[in-house]
């Protein structure tokens, strides 16, 4: 117990953004000659990515002291310092190769990656997090569709499989941390829809980040998803990343956002095939319908209904958001103990393209949830 308390103590010495709380964690860490992976990993991303010089030639020192013959070797075939401010190294896949070499060596190298996020070209940080999504799943890409008459335009869609067997939870825990950190960033900048190349990478980053997240499925992560819902540009990916990691402090953000949503559509001229060409992707109502499917209780059932109130045929639900509808209905009613039957009911009037039919459904609804109340 106390071997694993003081390591934790030192990991929190190497990852302080303090220098001086570093240099007093590099000299604990060359006192105690600890060169498990987590510690040499945390040193090596210093020596290498680190801004303050002194920090980097003291890291060096330490790692060259710590670090197996095989390690070093790795490092010396890889490494100048002067490829620290380089993009090139991670844009052709030269640190890419790194990694892979490091993992062979029974190194982690997803420290050194978490430290270079810090880079602030944008192009750089999304080369950064394809390596990451590559440490962590069995195969991993990141894609914007970019042919403007396709519905799918401006959509990132990812193509992956699950996660490495041997993916550590100490390295989970590392990369929480930095996507908080980025999503943060993202989320508080005034960004608007844009063709632009370093706007359109900027978001393929936020949204590598938050698809990252959503199926390492941390708790940690969830208040810095829920602002970042205020985001148009990454508020499907964030609403769907807090539906895999299933946390109730999400449902009423969640619920304001999609009322917030279908009045604007009841306002606007809003089009299904329309809204994946520009601004109004965001207003798609899918994944606020399936979130609420898997975690939201009956009163999400009034806001889930509103969007058969949609009057205008231009605004109107497409067939697949009806089907998420219909189904997040379904789903909060079977666990709410409804049987068969009067989900079959419920969903029948709620749904009908008859406005007094939907008024009746509605009043159906507001019974059965004031006789749940009551029990």
């Amino acid at each position: 117990m106390a071997d694993n308390t003081s390591s934790d103590n030192l990991h929190k010495f190497l990852e302080s953004d303090d220098p001086a709380m570093i240099g007093m964690g590099l000299s604990m860490a060359k006192g105690s000659a600890d060169s498990s992976e987590e510690t040499l990993g945390r040193i090596l991303g210093l020596y290498m990515f680190h801004d303050d010089k002194d920090i980097r030639s003291l890291s060096k020192s330490v790692f060259m002291k710590l670090a197996s013959p095989d390690v070093k070797k790795v490092v010396k075939k890889y490494w100048q310092a002067e490829y620290r401010t380089q993009p090139w190294i991670w844009k052709t896949g030269w640190m890419g190769k790194m990694v892979l070499d490091l993992r062979s060596e029974e190194t982690t190298a997803i420290f050194i990656l978490v430290k270079a996020l810090q880079i602030n070209d944008e192009e750089t940080k999304s080369s950064i997090l394809e390596i990451i999504g590559n440490s962590m799943y069995d195969s991993f890409s990141s894609q914007e569709c970019t042919d403007p008459n396709s519905e799918d335009y401006g959509k990132i869609s990812f193509r992956k499989t699950g996660l490495k067997r041997n993916f550590s939870i100490t390295s989970t825990t590392a990369i929480v941390a930095a996507m908080i950190k980025l999503i943060k960033s993202f989320s508080t900048k005034r960004v608007y829809y844009s063709r632009q190349k370093q706007a359109n990478i900027s978001q393929i980053s936020a949204v590598t980040t938050i698809e990252i997240l959503g199926d390492l499925g941390d708790t940690r992560a969830v208040e810095t998803l829920i602002v970042s819902l205020n985001n148009t540009l990454i508020v499907q990916e964030s609403t769907r990343a807090l539906r895999i990691i299933g946390d109730e402090r999400a449902i009423e953000p969640i619920i304001q956002i999609m009322e917030y949503t279908i009045n604007q559509r009841k306002e606007s001229s809003y089009h299904s095939g329309w809204s994946r060409t520009g601004p109004a992707r965001w207003r798609d109502l899918n994944e606020f319908a399936k979130a609420l499917g898997k975690m939201g209780n009956l009163e999400s059932i009034k806001t889930l209904v509103k969007g058969f109130d949609i009057e205008s045929s231009r605004s109107a639900l497409s067939e697949t958001e009806k089907t998420s509808v219909v189904e997040a209905i379904s789903k909060i009613l079977e666990r709410a103990k409804f049987d068969s039957k009067e989900r079959e009911n419920i969903i029948k009037f709620l749904t009908s393209e008859d406005a007094s039919l939907r008024a009746m459904g509605n009043s159906l609804l507001k019974g059965m949830l004031n006789e749940s109340n009551m029990e």
